[in-house]
């Protein structure tokens, strides 16, 4: 059985995944305070920026955030986050395609695009995780 460990990215390291969600969303909004805007295909640019977002999301999910990442009570918590996000995520794309089914509110659902949808997600299986990892830093400390 090969260690859970060593697949995690060292806590230290955290840094390069926070700068790989940021660093993109800032270059992005230089270029549009510079009026590079009109020169470039802006749509396509923050597409391409916000995929390398969550690229970084994941990673930051990857990190090991306790020493003791590698026991069976922390192998549950990153488990049971992503079954929360994914279920939110797919009962959020439900919710949302029969108000667009039904016209209700006179909302329009059809901008709800996978990128919306991979973000929702990682940012509810990162707050969850995060949480479980506050309230488990919590009772230690207690």
């Amino acid at each position: 059985m090969m260690n859970n460990k060593s697949r995690l990215i060292p806590k230290k390291r955290m840094w390069i995944s926070l700068a790989i969600i940021l660093l993109p969303v800032l270059i992005l909004l230089l270029l549009k305070l510079a009026g590079f805007s009109e020169s470039l295909d802006f749509g396509k640019l923050s597409k391409i920026v916000a995929s390398i977002s969550l690229v970084g999301m994941f990673l930051l999910f990857m990190t090991q955030w306790t020493k003791d990442d590698g026991d069976e009570m922390y192998l549950q918590m990153p488990l049971s986050a992503v079954l929360l996000g994914i279920i939110t995520g797919i009962t959020t794309l439900l919710i949302s395609s029969l108000f667009s089914l039904i016209d209700w509110l006179d909302l329009d659902y059809s901008h709800y695009n996978g990128f919306g949808l991979m973000f929702f997600i990682l940012l509810i299986i990162l707050s969850n995780f995060g949480q479980q990892i506050y309230s488990l830093s919590k009772q230690k400390e207690e």
